[in-house]
Formats: structure tokens, sequence, C-alpha cells
């Protein structure tokens, strides 16, 4: 199999296994968000995660509000969160297979 080959599977496996990385870490442990509140925030703010349920719309749908708080105020952070934890999944897991791919290569 030739490397751009196993370069363009290692994309697509990575992509995979980081959405479910999130998928997974999200729901069950939240705090693994806040490593990524330096990147999120700005310097004088501070990453909060909070668990909303509703109970009157659906009854007992969940939701994760991730805000920067300073001293200007709250501002919506889960996009950027999301975002740069799922970037960090994809590294790890898109570094991971391409060692791999060397080895098979070679």
């Amino acid at each position: 199999m030739s490397f751009p080959v196993l370069l363009a599977i290692d994309l697509g496996v990575s992509v995979f296994l980081a959405f479910m990385a999130l998928a997974v870490v999200v729901p069950l442990s939240p705090g693994v968000l806040s490593f990524f509140g330096p990147l999120v925030c700005r310097k004088d703010e501070k990453l909060t995660l909070t668990w909303t349920k509703a109970s009157y719309h659906r009854p007992g749908e969940r939701g994760l509000v991730a805000e920067c708080v300073g001293p200007s105020g709250r501002r919506n952070a889960v996009f950027r969160l999301l975002f740069f934890a799922f970037l960090a999944f994809f590294l790890v897991s898109f570094l991971a297979g391409l060692i791999i791919a060397v080895f098979v290569k070679f």
C-alpha cells in the first residue's frame, strides 16, 4: 500500500476517532475540557463549565454551557472549546496513525 493511501486512511480514521472521543468526553467527564481554558479565554478571563437540565420543554434534556467570565462580563465559548478539543483529539490520533503508517511502509 502506498504512503499517500495510508495517509488518507489515517486522516479519515483520525477525524472519526476525534468525534468519538468528544462524544465520550463531553457527557462523561466535562472537566477534561477545562484544560483548554487558556486557549479559549483571554488572559483576564476564566472558563466556567455548567450543565443545564431542562424541565419544561423536553424534561431530562441536558446541555453544556461554557462561558469565559471576566471583568468585561460573560462570553459564550462553547464552539471554540469544542473546536480546540476536537483539534487536540485529532492531532493525537493523527500522529499515532502517522507513526503506524511509517512503520507499515518500511
